[in-house]
């Protein structure tokens, strides 16, 4: 009832206060018979009300009017190096703290002419879900359109992946900070927010040793073979001279077998943790994304350029697990918009995986988890017989590591960004290092600092 009572009601705090030191003063000139202040206090009151009457008109008109506001595209959280050096993949050689240089968002809305003294503000409310938890967060920021212009541009930068639920809406603002009038229709919009990128590891993926090399099969078998007209490339083998001889031109024998290799790379996203996370246990699931995107891009890059130099087409598959899901990108695009899909997934409970089973010897296996994990051990206990590469995140830095491509994220530039936290959930996580004893795992330092 106060917020409806404060969004219809036309004066700013400073307005407000300033209406009602005229009306003292007014009173306080009247019953003293000053005439200076009489005529002061009565002019300033005129202006007033000049000004609050040509507000409301111009409200009237606006009443329609819908703000569109269109983010970055993809919107993803940004990295900031903190004066140790950083690079568009991330940071190298030192520890990195998020933020940086985000695209600008675009807010326009259609308007022919404002009253005189007044602009449009365009203001951005709403919550927003890191890593699609409940741990929600206040988000604040708005711009000014200006007089007599369609269009603006603010910065909104996020701390970590997340989905953020905004609102945006208008208000009549004049320039001497005295009226404010909601105005327009808002326009609501639920986006998903990526995690910012991974640094670089020094690590050699070798695509050659997916999980399985296999060939495609034709849909139909009825013929061996099916014939076309010889190209160049093509070998002397192939040729099928008596059917060549009979029509004049060379006809070669071509298998219905797809001799292009696929590759099949196994993941597994160990999405397990605690019932009601932290802050900090959600910066270490950002960052394990963020490492498994990596993964997925760089492997992919290098399978391109395989084939490329090899002078074939070489196909990837990759089929990605975790808690409740699945997924097998098998195209540019897919890997593309898998960023987007992962930033909504929170942490599964660890009570709800099942029992892991031992498994025969398939191929590599590459895992992504955090330390919050509980159940790991167990499970690359499971997996012995299978050559494993894990990747771990986890807030446990040995002494010696601390300024060693840690990345921080850090609870007091959250208000400076327009995030105000709403939870008790923002605080401290306690150091977790799950007792995983394993040879060649790769280490992803993430800790939160005040």
């Amino acid at each position: 009832m106060i917020r409806r009572f404060l969004q219809k009601q036309p004066f700013t705090l400073f307005g407000f206060i300033f209406f009602v030191v005229i009306i003292f003063i007014l009173i306080r000139s009247l019953s003293s018979g000053n005439m200076y202040e009489i005529v002061l206090a009565a002019g300033a009151l005129l202006f007033l009300s000049g000004l609050g009457f040509s507000g409301l008109w111009a409200r009237r008109k606006l009443t329609a009017l819908e703000p569109l506001w269109k983010p970055p595209v993809p919107l993803t959280a940004v990295m900031r190096g903190n004066g140790s050096g950083s690079n568009a993949g991330g940071v190298g050689g030192g520890s990195s703290s998020y933020g940086g240089n985000a695209d600008k968002w675009q807010v326009s809305c259609s308007v022919s002419k404002l009253p005189l003294f007044y602009r449009l503000h365009f203001l951005l409310r709403g919550s927003f879900l890191p890593q699609g938890t409940s741990l929600k967060t206040a988000v604040f920021s708005q711009c000014v359109l200006g007089k007599n212009m369609n269009s603006a541009i603010f910065n909104l930068d996020f701390p970590l992946g997340g989905i953020l639920q905004g609102k945006g809406s208008l208000r009549l603002r004049d320039v001497f900070g005295i009226f404010s009038f909601y105005t327009g229709s808002p326009y609501e919009q639920v986006l998903t927010v990526r995690s910012s990128p991974s640094e670089n590891k020094p690590f050699r993926i070798q695509p050659a040793s997916g999980a399985e090399d296999r060939r495609n099969k034709s849909s139909t078998d009825e013929e061996r073979y099916y014939m076309r007209e010889y190209a160049p490339g093509d070998r002397l083998r192939d040729i099928n001279w008596k059917s060549s001889e009979k029509i004049d031109t060379l006809i070669t024998r071509i298998s219905p077998d797809n001799q292009e290799k696929v590759s099949l790379i196994e993941i597994v996203f160990r999405n397990y943790g605690p019932k009601n996370p932290s802050i900090g246990d959600l910066w270490l699931l950002d960052r394990a994304k963020a490492r498994l995107c990596w993964f997925i891009n760089t492997l992919a890059a290098e399978l391109n350029s395989l084939g490329s130099g090899a002078g074939e087409n070489i196909n990837y598959i990759f089929h990605i697990s975790c808690e409740g899901r699945e997924w097998e990108l098998q195209s540019m695009d897919e890997i593309d918009s898998f960023p987007g899909e992962l930033a909504a997934l929170s942490f599964a409970p660890v009570n709800a995986e099942s029992p892991p089973m031992p498994s025969a010897d398939k191929g590599d296996i590459y895992i992504f988890s955090t330390s919050c994990d509980t159940g790991l051990p167990a499970f690359l206990l499971s997996k012995a017989a299978q050559k494993t590469t894990l990747f771990l995140s986890h807030n446990f830095v040995p002494k010696g590591e601390e300024n060693h491509n840690t990345a921080l994220l850090r609870l007091s530039d959250f208000p400076a960004l327009g995030f105000l936290p709403l939870s008790a959930g923002y605080i401290h996580a306690q150091l977790k290092n799950v007792n995983v004893n394993y040879p060649g795992v790769l280490l992803d330092y993430a800790l939160i600092k005040i």
